[in-house]
């Protein structure tokens, strides 16, 4: 008796294992967190204008693709997301503001934005991808298109990706430089729950004329 149903139990274990099709991939994105699973998404759908920073600031956006296409090509979410929470991923994507160009015909205020995220740790191994766009407004001269003055970066549209998150932070050390054509400025983002924090630092760059904000991601730093 015992010998029959080891056999029927063998038997209904290689019928599971025949019924999926060799290379099939599992998915596995009803672990992942739905704003990390958005920003995954923007990751492998914007490759020419997003860019992907590790911890420490370093530009791994080449490697990270490379190591993550397979993943994404089969819908392997769970693990990209591991790897985005291991490594501490930020990342940028420039975002067009209302106004497609800087071409005031009289001294006005104009603003640019961008979209930045950072992936962290909580609960020890669980990972969330928070989301934010600062935005930053300056009065820009009539008849040369550059900066009168720049005010600092405020977020909007912010998701701190963890329930009972809270989003906070904004703009500093604005300068403006290059004959009044470039402006800079530091910008943090903080994400904070039941006395923990996280957050990254990124360096800001508007150049006058343009439309688009560049970030570079400078650090992250805490877990919650």
């Amino acid at each position: 008796m015992k010998k029959r149903m080891i056999s029927f139990a063998l038997s209904l274990t290689l019928i599971l294992i025949l019924a999926i099709p060799v290379g099939a991939a599992v998915s596995l994105d009803d672990t992942v967190e739905p704003t990390t699973l958005e920003t995954i998404h923007d990751i492998f759908t914007h490759k020419g204008t997003c860019q992907v920073f590790d911890s420490n600031g370093n530009d791994i956006t080449t490697i990270f693709l490379q190591r993550n296409q397979s993943n994404y090509d089969n819908e392997n979410f769970a693990a990209i997301a591991k790897d985005m929470g291991d490594n501490g991923v930020c990342t940028f994507e420039p975002t067009q503001p209302t106004a497609p160009t800087i071409a005031p015909r009289i001294d006005l205020w104009t603003s640019v934005t961008c979209k930045i995220t950072m992936t962290y740790k909580y609960n020890g191994t669980k990972t969330a991808t928070a989301e934010t766009h600062p935005r930053v407004k300056a009065y820009v001269h009539d008849s040369t298109g550059n900066f009168i003055s720049v005010n600092p970066a405020v977020l909007e549209n912010s998701k701190s990706g963890l329930t009972g998150a809270t989003v906070s932070g904004g703009g500093h050390d604005v300068l403006i430089d290059g004959g009044n054509s470039r402006t800079s400025q530091q910008v943090h983002f903080r994400v904070s729950k039941n006395g923990k924090s996280v957050y990254s630092n990124w360096s800001t760059v508007w150049w006058a004329g343009q439309n688009t904000l560049k970030a570079t991601r400078i650090d992250l730093v805490g877990s919650l």
